[in-house]
């Protein structure tokens, strides 16, 4: 859990440096149903800190794939996720400008202490039963993922 708060505080300073992009988070057709809460968490994550996601009109595309889950235990799961900047693109994914290999672990049976009613709403309407396991991906793959992608853009931004 202390991982989670210090990222969050990574989080909200890399977010309040300050700078206006939107982006198109995008994922293999393939990995679409797998990487779904990633996804969703990313996309509340990085709304929250003032980076516009839309579908159209994008500055850049980031890419969530090659999404590794691996079973530890009975409540505990490993996972390792590639996350690529590119120029904008429809529905191939353009040469990378800047990639990263995020890892992260989630304990289902561990509570997420602190919640936020907007990311539950948008699982709501994705998921007919949220799983704990999935709330975890959303909350947790979401945040790491989402100061992944600050990152890469804040080091693209900082190289123009």
């Amino acid at each position: 859990m202390k991982k989670i708060i210090i990222l969050l505080f990574v989080l909200i300073f890399l977010g309040s440096v300050g700078f206006s992009v939107s982006v198109d988070i995008k994922t293999k057709f393939v990995e679409k149903s797998e990487i779904t809460a990633i996804k969703i968490g990313a996309t509340y994550w990085l709304e929250k800190n003032g980076i516009m996601v839309v579908n159209i009109g994008e500055d850049f595309a980031v890419w969530l794939k090659n999404l590794e889950r691996k079973f530890i235990t009975e409540n505990e799961y490993s996972y390792s996720l590639t996350i690529s900047l590119s120029y904008p693109t429809s529905f191939v994914e353009k040469r990378t400008i800047k990639e990263e290999r995020v890892r992260f672990e989630i304990f289902v049976d561990e509570p997420i202490k602190e919640q936020e009613e907007g990311l539950d709403q948008r699982l709501r309407r994705q998921f007919s039963k949220i799983k704990d396991r999935l709330k975890k991906e959303a909350y947790i793959g979401g945040l790491i993922a989402a100061a992944s992608i600050i990152k890469l853009l804040k080091l693209q931004d900082a190289l123009q």
